[in-house]
């Protein structure tokens, strides 16, 4: 009964084993699909980017521009406080 029972308890672990494999291989895969996918989007989103800069370039340092000094301003108020 003791062998049986050591039996029973070896497959089942066994088959718990093949079965968490199974899942960490299909998890992994999906990342890995995700990963190459959003990898895409992001040199896709970047090359749009680039090209809108370089067809008004200055359009994009006044925004920065405007930015950095609405920052400057929030700042400086918020230390005088």
């Amino acid at each position: 009964m003791k062998t049986e029972l050591e039996a029973a308890m070896q497959n089942k672990y066994a088959d718990f084993t093949s079965l968490v494999g199974a899942i960490c291989d299909r998890v992994k895969s999906r990342a890995a699909d995700k990963y190459e996918t959003g990898k895409q989007k992001v040199v896709d989103v970047a090359q749009d980017v680039d090209q809108r800069v370089h067809r008004n370039p200055w359009a994009y340092i006044a925004g920065a521009a405007l930015a950095g000094l609405l920052l400057g301003v929030i700042l400086s108020k918020s230390r005088r406080d």
